[in-house]
């Protein structure tokens, strides 16, 4: 609650429903690291990402003129394709090597050999292939290395931004695997950098909460 306050403060909002669910997943990562939970100091490298259902794309997200993308049995083809941001700058691309397969709301699992490595905050996106002219975006999820401590890196439904009218179950998740890279030196700077940045942040709210806490005790 204290990192949702200080994020909140920062950026003068006053209600909270304006924040994408990946915000708040973000805010509780940095609240851990206000309660001293040790950031990973490792570079690493996203293996996969599996993808457990196939979401229901209502008809105003399929086609611009709504020309149903349909199989015999009438029922909806889903062209998955990711795409892996680092910052404004794009690392992965699916659709530069592969053709997207199809999957239809049968099918368990989707997954993605990605094999990238991260230092940064990481955008995924994903966005189904509906021709060459139509593309549509389907959801997003981010995160920071820093602050992954497992090789699985789960993200559950309320985690995920997803674009209008895109259905789920409740049990929609999408796990992306990590390990750590063998050279311990790749773009260390970065990381470095990016992690003292984080402990500063947690650091100088502190010293604000401490500030407040004599400031109260001061008055009462």
């Amino acid at each position: 609650m204290e990192a949702l306050t200080y994020f909140t403060n920062k950026l003068h909002l006053h209600d909270t429903s304006f924040l994408f669910p990946s915000q708040h997943l973000y805010i509780r990562s940095f609240a851990n690291v206000m309660d001293e939970v040790k950031l990973n100091h490792k570079t690493l490298i996203i293996e996969k990402i599996v993808i457990n259902e196939v979401p229901t794309l209502l008809p105003e997200q399929q086609g611009k003129q709504k020309e149903y993308i349909q199989d015999k049995n009438e029922k909806f083809i889903f062209r998955p394709y990711l795409q892996i941001f680092k910052g404004n700058k794009a690392i992965y691309n699916y659709l530069a090597d592969e053709t997207p397969k199809e999957y239809k709301h049968n099918d368990k699992n989707i997954t993605f050999e990605v094999g990238v490595e991260v230092t940064d905050d990481t955008l995924i996106r994903c966005r189904h292939f509906e021709n060459n002219e139509d593309r549509v975006s389907v959801f997003r999820i981010m995160f920071h290395p820093s602050l992954a401590f497992d090789e699985i890196y789960r993200f559950n439904r309320k985690d995920v931004d997803f674009s209008p009218n895109i259905e789920t179950t409740p049990g929609f998740e999408v796990d992306v695997y990590l390990r750590q890279t063998k050279n311990e030196n790749t773009d260390t700077l970065s990381l470095e950098k990016a992690r003292l940045d984080t402990i500063k942040v947690a650091e100088q709210f502190r010293k604000n909460r401490q500030a407040d806490k004599k400031s109260g005790d001061k008055q009462a």
